[in-house]
């Protein structure tokens, strides 16, 4: 297991560095210059090893940013903002994250058992769900400002991923009986890109080019009906 940058044209690869810890995504820092990712010792399965490390996107030595209790972490793509999540006091809190520096100051906070989030590209909303599998999208504004919602009906949300314009969402989980891929609107209005029924497949998101003419996600297809346990 790795992490590699790939040509989006020619699908050609560069390696730049083996068995990070499984998390969800990769994060490129604002100035595109290098590549956040969790690291973890490999014996550990308490997770108190985990750690967030940092790698030239050309190659090159691998450095250390800061250890110790976090959920996940995220950067703007057109901002100088990065920031981090951990639960701390039966909150989730939010704090300003710098690529080199490690943790700065608190800033936001959400109600516990938060589901994935992402910092807009505009460094200024955070987009979260409230659970794992949930309707709701929360905005929670970087700087302070008070926060809203809005609903998917009939939908179980996975992952979402902002659009290079700060103007939409994708987003990724369970739509009444499939599986699917939407573009959202910030006032919840979407559209959707891609489907697999229930039983069929499952896609999940990762998230649109910079100039937001690709979208990466992955598609399990499940090629038989049944399954055959055996000695259990």
């Amino acid at each position: 297991m790795g992490l590699f940058q790939q040509n989006v044209h020619t699908s050609d690869t560069t390696f730049l560095v083996s068995k990070p810890d499984s998390w969800p995504h990769p994060v490129l820092t604002p100035d595109g210059l290098f590549l956040l990712f969790s690291q973890s010792d490999s014996a550990d399965t308490s997770g108190k090893s985990r750690r967030i490390m940092r790698v030239p996107v050309g190659g090159g030595p691998i450095s250390f940013v800061l250890a110790g209790d976090y959920s996940s972490f995220d950067c703007a793509l057109r901002a100088n903002v990065c920031a981090l999540s951990q639960t701390k006091d039966g909150k989730e809190v939010f704090t300003f994250l710098d690529p080199f520096k490690g943790r700065g100051a608190d800033f936001a906070q959400a109600s516990p058992h938060t589901g994935g989030w992402r910092l807009s590209p505009d460094g200024k909303t955070i987009a979260l769900f409230l659970g794992f599998e949930q309707s709701n999208i929360q905005f929670i504004s970087v700087n302070g400002g008070t926060s809203r919602e809005v609903e998917i009906p009939n939908s179980r949300l996975q992952l979402l991923a902002w659009s290079p314009d700060n103007h939409h969402l994708y987003l990724s989980g369970g739509l009444g009986v499939s599986w699917v891929i939407l573009r959202a609107g910030l006032d919840g209005k979407f559209k959707t890109l891609s489907e697999a029924k229930l039983g069929q497949g499952w896609l999940g998101l990762y998230g649109p080019s910079p100039d937001e003419h690709y979208l990466s996600y992955s598609l399990r297809k499940w090629e038989d009906n049944a399954v055959l346990l055996e000695n259990f």
